[in-house]
Order: structure tokens, then sequence, then C-alpha cells
């Protein structure tokens, strides 16, 4: 070939690369025009097409949980209740100027938790509770985000499966024996020989003179009782103990005369089989009035001293723990005059619900002690 002929062809190949190059860079040029178009949120639309949602997912300043103003928050938990050891990842719920609901999972949350003798927050908003928290022990939790605040209380509550034993007879035992909210029922047993080991003397009037351990219970009870009686007798109430402490024996002595005077089914109702009294817990008290002549009847609830009792029992940490109405529950006929110890929150929580101990544990969700 000539050289004329090879210079022609380069020429040719070369113009041939040019015009491509061209047509490729005006069709690339337009498509990106086109889309970018598209894509904007200030171009025109049909009446009626929803506008394009942009992506926010990249960059710290884009997401709208961010960026919009924070106008609540909240924190949420699955359960109120937790058992000491236990734990439990809250939730954090803000709510924005436009009445929009948000789960914050960010860096920017700060949490607190108030008392940390009761148990920890980790990163994430894991709570865990102290293994040394006892029943009624209250956790509160604070958050701040953005400049707001918001604030829970998760209550401290064993689970009722992890403190029963089967004993070789076949009997349901409990076993957390020092808990002051132990539940004791028909279903639930105390140990034959359980005798609380911190006992004491009561000093409150009696209905009788003689000395006797029905004058005694534990000790932390023992000194709510006597703060109980001391507000009572400052306004004009005249209440007196009946019986506090009962034993296994004792108990099974007045069980067998129920039985023997009135019959099994009529003695299970008014009086409970060896070995679930209340009474034996040293935490129960039956108490009564001079006004009903210090006996144990269900009058006594209608009475100035009952009615007194029965609303302000939970400040000293007492419930009524055989309410009226809640029979098919207890197992047990109403009992204005047996009072149970569970500790303040646990009797506020108790009597602010209306419900009777036995409901407690059923409880899942906890109302602050606000």
């Amino acid at each position: 070939m000539s050289k004329k002929r090879k210079r022609y062809r380069f020429f040719e190949m070369l113009l041939f690369l040019l015009i491509g190059a061209f047509f490729f860079l005006l069709f690339y040029g337009w498509g990106v025009h086109f889309i970018g178009k598209g894509a904007s949120p200030d171009r025109e639309k049909p009446e009626g097409e929803a506008p394009l949602e942009q992506d926010m997912s990249f960059g710290d300043t884009s997401s709208p949980a961010k960026t919009a103003e924070v106008e609540g928050l909240e924190i949420r938990a699955d359960h109120g209740f937790l058992p000491p050891g236990g734990e439990e990842k809250l939730t954090l719920v803000a709510t924005f100027a436009d009445q929009r609901q948000e789960q914050i999972d960010s860096e920017g949350i700060n949490y607190e938790m108030m008392d940390p003798n009761l148990g920890s927050i980790r990163k994430g908003g894991i709570v865990r509770v102290s293994p040394e928290a006892k029943t009624g022990d209250v956790l509160t939790v604070k958050a701040a985000y953005k400049g707001k605040i918001a604030e829970i209380q998760l209550m401290v509550r064993y689970s009722l499966e992890d403190t029963i034993k089967v004993d070789q007879t076949g009997k349901t035992v409990v076993t957390n024996l020092d808990d002051p909210v132990i539940l004791v029922n028909k279903e639930r047993n105390l140990p034959n020989d359980y005798i609380p080991s911190d006992l004491v003397p009561l000093k409150i009037p009696f209905s009788f003179q003689e000395e006797s351990p029905k004058k005694s219970l534990r000790k932390e009870a023992a000194e709510a009782l006597e703060a109980l009686f001391k507000k009572a007798a400052e306004e004009d109430m005249n209440l007196t103990g009946v019986s506090g402490f009962r034993s296994y024996s004792m108990q099974k002595s007045i069980y067998e005369n129920k039985i023997k005077t009135m019959g099994e089914e009529a003695a299970g109702r008014i009086s409970a089989f060896p070995g679930q009294s209340e009474h034996q817990t040293g935490l129960a008290i039956d108490i009564s009035s001079t006004s009903v002549g210090n006996r144990l009847v269900e009058n006594f609830g209608e009475t100035k001293e009952g009615k007194w009792l029965a609303e302000h029992a939970p400040d000293f940490g007492f419930i009524i723990r055989y309410p009226k109405g809640k029979e098919e529950i207890t197992g047990y006929s109403y009992e204005p005059w047996h009072i149970r110890y569970v500790g303040v929150n646990v009797a506020k929580e108790i009597a602010k619900r209306k419900i009777t101990l036995d409901e407690f544990f059923a409880l899942d969700t906890f109302e602050t002690t606000q």
C-alpha cells in the first residue's frame, strides 16, 4: 500500500473515533441532565403525583430524626417488672414538631441510672438489675436527647417459678423465706419447721394480757406496724392487735378446731391449712378495735377504725390481704382485719390498682410511684 493511502486510512479512522466520541458525550450529558431533573424535588409534578423521596440515609445531618425539632421524649419498656439480676432493653421514642413519632437509636442519647446500687444501664439502653435488689425496689432511669429528658420507673419483682421447690411428699414449698413480699397461699407452702429468725415483740396494745408469740412480728414489719398504730392514735383511732406470728403447730391446732366446729369446706374459707398461713411468715397480723369488742368480724370494715386502716395501711407498707370481692382469687372470705406487710412501694401499687398480692405477681406493667 502506498504511503499516501496509509495516511488517508489513518485520518479516516481518527475521524470516525472523534465522531463516535462526540455522540457518546452528547447522549451521556443529555441523559444525566434528564435524570437529574426528573429526580429534583423542585421540578413541576403532574397534579396528584406524590413527591419523590430523597435519599437521607447518608450523613448525620440528613436524617430527619437528627434535624427536626424534638418536642417530647418517652422511654418504653416491654416489661415493667424485672427480677433481681434481670435485664431489659429500653426504647426511646421522640415526638417531633409535626407530631411524627420515631424510635431513636443514636449516639446522641445519654442514659442515667438514678440509683446505681439498684442496677446499671449500658449503651443502647439495656438495663440490668442488681442481683442484690429486693422485690419492691424501684429503678428510675432517665434519658436525655436534643435538650429533652424522659424518665421511666421499673419495679423489682422476683419470679414465682424461681422461688419454689417440690419436697419429697410432692408439696410445693417456697424458698425465698426472707423476702418481705413472699407469696404464701393454697398452692405455695412454708416449710413445717419455718420460724423467722428476726421476730421481735410488738409495742402496741393487744386484746389480751398474757405473753404469747402472737405478740410478735418480723423486725421490719414490727417497726412499720408500730408507726401505723402511732398515727392511728394521733387521729383518735383505737386499734388493737389480736394475733401476729403463729407457728405451724399453732396453726395446725386452730385449723383442726375449725374443722370440728364447722366442717372442712367451711373451715378452708376462713382458716389456712397449716403451712399455708401468712401468720407463719411473721409478716401478717389480725387487727380489731374496741368498737367491735376486739373481735375479728366482717363489720369491722364498716367502722371508722376499719375504714381508716384500709385507707392508710399502704402508707406504712401493709395491705388488706383478703379484700371483699376477691374471694375466688385468694381462696378466703373477706377479712378486713387481716393485714399483711409487703413494703410501701408494693402496698401502694396493690392499693392503687385495687388488686390482691396474688394478682400483683401477674402484672406486666408498673405504674409509676410519682
